[in-house]
């Protein structure tokens, strides 16, 4: 009798350990049960002014006076938000000054990139935008890879908010997962390795409403 009566109170700690784990994890799984719909979708497009490449480890940029990026979203509701879109094309980067000679050829690679979102609140969802790898090419000499791991592994990972008021997309300079690779002739000024961003604003035609209860 004493054994029984000595592990009852050790019995009762364990249910409601397990019962305050059981709601932990129910609490997770609501969460990443979260689902997300949008409205019209289909295809999009997007021209951004100021887009901005930089290396965040010792600010040299390359800064270009427009972009362009189109691509198409999922219609309906009920999505969990990975995958929720796509870039399909974009590029035509207009009027770029950058540290080394123009002309320059950069060149959006690993298409479709792909869009997941992840929060949302007041009318402002943030997400990530993956797969990505780009090439940049300036004044013939200096060249370099941006993407994730390695050059070629098209991994890749910009982070961005979207305002639903003004259907903006922002790409943010934190956040990403972008680094240089394959850098030749630039003279020093970028290095293997150093982090990279990608930042501009880009309106969204037509108007999406991006939202999740």
């Amino acid at each position: 009798m004493r054994l029984v009566t000595a592990r009852r109170p050790e019995r009762i700690a364990l249910t409601a350990v397990a019962a305050i784990v059981t709601a932990v994890l129910g609490v997770g799984l609501a969460v990443a049960a979260t689902t997300w719909t949008v409205t019209p979708g289909g295809r999009f497009s997007g021209q951004a002014g100021t887009t901005k490449l930089e290396d965040t480890a010792d600010g040299a940029s390359l800064i270009c006076s427009g972009s362009v990026l189109s691509g198409s979203f999922k219609a309906g509701s009920g999505f969990n938000g990975t995958g929720i879109g796509f870039i399909t094309s974009g590029g035509k980067f207009t009027d770029c000054t950058g540290p080394t000679p123009l002309p320059y050829t950069i060149t959006l690679r690993g298409l479709p990139w792909h869009i997941s979102v992840t929060s949302y609140r007041d009318g402002v969802v943030r997400g990530r935008i993956s797969h990505i790898e780009i090439t940049v090419s300036l004044g013939g000499n200096c060249s370099f890879v941006l993407d994730g791991t390695a050059a070629g592994a098209f991994d890749g990972i910009a982070r961005f908010t979207y305002t639903d008021s003004a259907h903006t997309l922002k790409l943010l300079q934190t956040g990403a997962s972008l680094h240089y690779y394959k850098v030749a002739g630039c003279a020093q000024i970028v290095h293997n390795g150093d982090t990279a961003a990608i930042s501009a604003t880009y309106p969204i035609s037509p108007a999406q409403a991006i939202t999740s209860p």
